[in-house]
């Protein structure tokens, strides 16, 4: 069974699965982490040398293979964009269970305002600018969002740092 945890930039998605899949004693996948060691290079020098949509194929990809390739019971945590581009939502109902990490998009902005942020899409010095930021993108992908099979309100969630 594939678990795939889907949500914004932020939302606590790697931290909840490494958690999941301690507590479970099942393997965690982080697609970033993939698709860094893929291509040999961070996600911020990606965007930099080629482009967002460089970057959305070599998401793909990963997803594809992690699909097509299953370690039996994992946790994947996607990136916040994965399930938003070509038909990787479809496909992630498809091969196992989403399940939607919601978190207020204040609590994430504070998270990352100011902080070093590997992050290509959010850059912005001050929660406010941050915060509207993740407005524009949740309106944007919430559609998304809303097709997982379960809704996890983070702000019922307890995981240790």
């Amino acid at each position: 069974m594939l678990i795939f945890l889907i949500g914004m930039p932020g939302s606590g998605k790697s931290s909840v699965g490494k958690q999941l899949a301690s507590e479970w004693q099942i393997p965690f996948i982080d697609m970033d982490e993939l698709i860094e060691q893929k291509a040999q290079k961070s996600i911020p020098t990606i965007f930099e040398q080629d482009g967002e949509a460089h970057f959305r194929h070599l998401e793909k990809a990963v997803l594809h293979e992690i699909i097509a390739q299953p370690l039996a019971t994992q946790v994947i945590a996607t990136g916040g964009g994965a399930p938003c581009f070509f038909d990787n939502m479809d496909r992630i109902n498809q091969a196992g269970t989403s399940v939607f990490i919601d978190t207020p998009l204040y609590t994430i902005a504070q998270r990352m305002t100011n902080k070093n942020q590997d992050r290509p899409l959010y850059q912005q010095a001050d929660y406010d600018a941050m915060y509207q930021k993740l407005v524009h993108t949740f309106e944007q992908r919430k559609q998304f969002y809303w097709q997982a099979n379960i809704f996890l309100r983070a702000a019922e969630l307890s995981i240790p740092s």
